[in-house]
């Protein structure tokens, strides 16, 4: 990994994951995320753990051809939304449009703030 490859995804103040191999096409970024706590921090931590478990699953399911809903992530509504995430790639840190999608089996894509 080096640092033209790696990025951070940061929720607020708290670091949620280290990606690594960052590729950008069209607009969409897409790396190999390495989530850096687990459901034993804090109530936070445990919540973000949650969303990225939920989105694997979801995303899984579609992938597998078993009903998906998008209004699933309503449960999420306080972690999807824009303005709580950013990046930080090429010593940059940068506002994400919505929550990261974790997809995989290790996987995870975002798109930029305009």
């Amino acid at each position: 990994m080096t640092e033209e490859t790696a990025a951070e995804l940061w929720f607020c103040d708290v670091l949620v994951a280290k990606v690594m191999d960052v590729v950008c096409h069209q607009g969409t970024y897409f790396g190999i995320p390495q989530l850096v706590f687990d459901n034993a921090g804090s109530e936070l931590q445990r919540r973000l753990t949650q969303f990225v478990d939920f989105s694997l699953d979801w995303n899984r399911r579609v992938g597998d051809g078993i009903e998906a809903d998008a209004d699933e992530f309503d449960a999420f509504a306080d972690l999807v939304r824009g303005g709580n995430w950013s990046c930080r790639y090429r010593g940059a840190m940068s506002p994400i449009d919505q929550a990261p999608s974790f997809f995989g089996p290790n996987e995870c894509s975002w798109v930029l703030a305009r």
